[in-house]
């Protein structure tokens, strides 16, 4: 929804700031309800909470500042290692904390949009890649940005970084 107003209003409209408001007051409170959740019975897995309840542990985390997604991310790891968390949510939080503590992601997994165009964030250890999400249980990466209307073509990628360096990027 979010996407679709800043496209028919404009990154600065009223309408924008109201979406924003709003989303960041829901945030605030499935955040609260998550760590509480976490705090007092670990990481729920498929097998206590179904599909869509580990994935919304995950993403409520993966939503959160970094000091919070920093505090969790160990017990993330200790769920995906006893099998309670999925693969795309492991590598996403940690991707997700590697670039916004200043570094490149390990998995690929953080496409970012720049104007209207999407581009795989930076990489660390490009060509032990494929072999990194292959361990963790992911797809290929051309498999995952199909996905994204993408393909993967790590010559493009490494012209894309270049582009990619000019812009000042929060994650």
């Amino acid at each position: 929804k979010e996407v679709s107003i800043k496209n028919e209003f404009g990154a600065e409209s009223n309408e924008l700031k109201v979406i924003k408001k709003i989303i960041k007051q829901r945030d605030s409170v499935n955040l609260k309800i998550v760590m509480d959740v976490i705090d007092n019975y670990g990481w729920l897995g498929r097998g206590s909470v179904g599909f869509i309840g580990n994935y919304s542990l995950a993403l409520v985390i993966q939503q959160a500042d970094l000091e919070t997604q920093e505090k969790y991310l160990p017990k993330m790891r200790e769920a995906f290692n006893n099998k309670n968390a999925e693969p795309n949510d492991m590598a996403l939080l940690e991707d997700k904390v590697s670039l916004r503590k200043g570094n490149k992601q390990i998995y690929g997994s953080i496409i970012i949009s720049v104007g209207n165009k999407n581009y795989v964030a930076p990489i660390e250890n490009l060509e032990n890649l494929e072999k990194k999400r292959a361990e963790l249980g992911l797809r290929t990466m051309n498999s995952y940005l199909i996905s994204w209307g993408m393909k993967w073509d790590i010559n493009k990628y490494k012209k894309d970084l270049l582009l990619l360096e000019k812009e000042k990027i929060e994650y």
